[in-house]
């Protein structure tokens, strides 16, 4: 969840001269992130209908709010369609493929 931010980061420090690195880092931080799906995906239990790679924190704790996330089976194939096409489209919009 946050490599797409760090993406952007590093995508907004560059020069806006150099429009050529923008797109080179954006499909960067693309492959990276669909690095990291595949291999969330590889890891991820079919037979295991409860949430995965389950994230829980304290945001508030003086109110008793917390965030969590986690992965179900159709987020998990949402997911890695997005970011396995994701890369591609990257390349093809910004002259790169």
């Amino acid at each position: 969840m946050l490599l797409p931010l760090a993406g952007a980061a590093i995508i907004s420090a560059l020069p806006k001269s150099n429009e050529k690195a923008a797109k080179q880092a954006a499909l960067g931080t693309t492959l990276v992130v669909m690095a990291a799906t595949i291999a969330m995906a590889v890891g991820f239990q079919r037979d295991n209908v409860e949430l995965q790679f389950v994230e829980k924190y304290e945001w508030i704790p003086s109110f008793g709010i917390n965030f969590s996330l986690g992965v179900d089976a159709r987020c998990n194939c949402t997911c890695l369609n997005f970011d396995v096409n994701n890369p591609c489209a990257n390349s093809c919009t910004c002259g790169l493929g």
